[in-house]
């Protein structure tokens, strides 16, 4: 009887570790498609800022032609380049 409690209690155990495991290996890869995600939205969110600025410097020298902006340019050229 005490052969058999051993042997029912290690199965028990084992089978407690192996879901343990795999619940942790979901996590895992929950946090993997999440951080995925977030990238990607940052991706996009980088471009549309990006391209909004380059909108409203466009803008500025349609309305100040006297204005400089050849230093934002560059700043957006180099961030454009970075890809």
């Amino acid at each position: 009887m005490e052969t058999f409690l051993d042997g029912l209690f290690t199965e028990i155990m084992i089978v407690i570790v192996l879901g343990a495991l795999g619940g942790f290996a979901a996590w895992l890869r929950n946090i993997k498609n999440t951080q995925s995600n977030a990238c990607k939205r940052l991706w996009r969110l980088e471009k549309a800022f990006t391209l909004f600025v380059k909108m409203e410097l466009n803008q500025t020298k349609r309305d100040h032609p006297e204005t400089n902006t050849e230093e934002i340019e560059a700043v957006i050229e180099e961030i454009l380049s970075e890809d």
